[in-house]
């Protein structure tokens, strides 16, 4: 996957499996009420004081890499973040051991694109992962108009330091299509064709990183060998 490792590191930087293809009948969580996000306090906490540049969060100086392939609407990805993300984020993104990059795809429908170019302007501001967890964190189900510019705005409130003008502008711009398209061709190249797809290693090592379950243990213990490996 050397590939993977060179688009990731190199042209995605500068411009900064399980779960379904296409769609999916599994349980999704329920959308906020008006003008309530759910999660915020949390993900603020989460968050805070962890560098963001672009799509990545953490320090760029740590040697391990995790790629995380996903669709805004895919709620095996929702279940990945709310339930798995948090531990790796707290025990190693957040110690210095791990950076992990976010590369959003929009297979389950016109919905997912919309949050994509949410994110992708929030990315600009180097809030994405501000953005991703308030999404998944209000996640409905599929293709049901969840994810509406309504909610996108109330997110986009919630987040610290954001300045929210220019995400709506920059969101809603023909410029916020080329972070998009980079997207795409990494998950072409490196032959994602479901979410939540995984990649983990070094920069110059960045291989596929299989799990049987979204399990906190699972991603845990594959983080724990790629950091004590020389």
């Amino acid at each position: 996957m050397a590939t993977v490792a060179v688009l990731a590191s190199a042209a995605l930087i500068a411009t900064s499996a399980t779960g379904a293809q296409g769609g999916s009948s599994s349980p999704a969580g329920v959308a906020v009420a008006d003008g309530d996000v759910k999660g915020a306090a949390d993900t603020i906490k989460l968050l805070k004081g962890i560098p963001q540049s672009g799509a990545w969060l953490g320090a760029p100086a740590a040697r391990i890499q995790l790629a995380v392939f996903a669709d805004l609407q895919c709620p095996f990805c929702g279940q990945f973040d709310i339930r798995v993300m948090p531990t790796p984020i707290r025990d190693y993104v957040r110690k210095g051991k791990v950076r992990v990059f976010f590369s959003g795809m929009d297979f389950v429908g016109p919905d997912s694109n919309r949050g994509l170019k949410a994110v992708a302007a929030a990315a600009d501001q180097n809030r994405l992962w501000h953005v991703v967890g308030l999404l998944y964190g209000n996640q409905g189900d599929e293709n049901k108009g969840w994810l509406s510019d309504k909610l996108i705005g109330n997110i986009a409130k919630a987040v610290p330091s954001l300045d929210t003008k220019k995400f709506d502008a920059g969101r809603k711009g023909k410029a916020i299509d080329k972070r998009l398209a980079d997207w795409k061709a990494l998950a072409k190249s490196a032959g994602v064709t479901s979410t939540p797809t995984f990649f983990a290693g070094t920069a110059d090592k960045l291989g596929s990183l299989s799990v049987t379950a979204l399990e906190v243990g699972q991603f845990r213990a594959a983080l724990d060998k790629l950091i004590s490996a020389k």
